[in-house]
């Protein structure tokens, strides 16, 4: 983590749950750093602790994977009104570009999946008794353990990435 780019973002207006958010820290952690500046000179605007607002809300579910289109839907707003909102973000300085959404831990990784099999999944799931994403995961790790890859896809290509004739 950059200190020197938390504290330019916090200069620029972005505020700390975004930034947390951004950063994969607490919130407490970047107020302290944000903290620790101010009480060195800088000057970074401090915002009243309320909910998030709108724009804080959007910026947040991006970072955290969701697509525009989908937080539009959520949120019961124009999908331009979420790209107008990003591009505002981007333009005060926050790379939302270089950001791995979706992924907050580094050995974590998000799926996403057609509507269709993100439909059989829940459905798979609600017969098992749980969630879909505890199901997704059971599954990945099966594959994964008990080197199931090539079984699963079938595309002809062995673990050392060699065509099968």
């Amino acid at each position: 983590m950059s200190s020197e780019l938390l504290i330019q973002l916090a200069q620029n207006g972005i505020k700390e749950s975004v930034l947390a958010t951004f950063f994969g820290m607490t919130p407490k952690a970047v107020a302290a750093v944000l903290a620790k500046a101010r009480a060195n000179g800088v000057s970074i605007r401090k915002y009243k602790a309320t909910d998030l607002s709108v724009s804080e809300r959007i910026v947040i579910m991006y970072l955290e994977g969701a697509s525009p289109k989908s937080i539009a839907s959520e949120l019961d707003c124009a999908t331009q009104a979420i790209y107008g909102t990003l591009a505002r973000v981007r333009k005060a300085g926050l790379p939302l570009d270089d950001h791995p959404r979706g992924m907050a831990q580094p050995d974590e990784v998000v799926l996403r999946f057609k509507e269709r099999n993100a439909f059989r999944l829940k459905q798979e799931a609600e017969q098992r008794g749980i969630e879909a994403d505890t199901l997704a995961q059971l599954l990945m790790d099966a594959i994964l353990t008990d080197s199931l890859i090539d079984a699963v896809l079938d595309d002809g290509t062995s673990e050392e990435g060699q065509t099968c004739h």
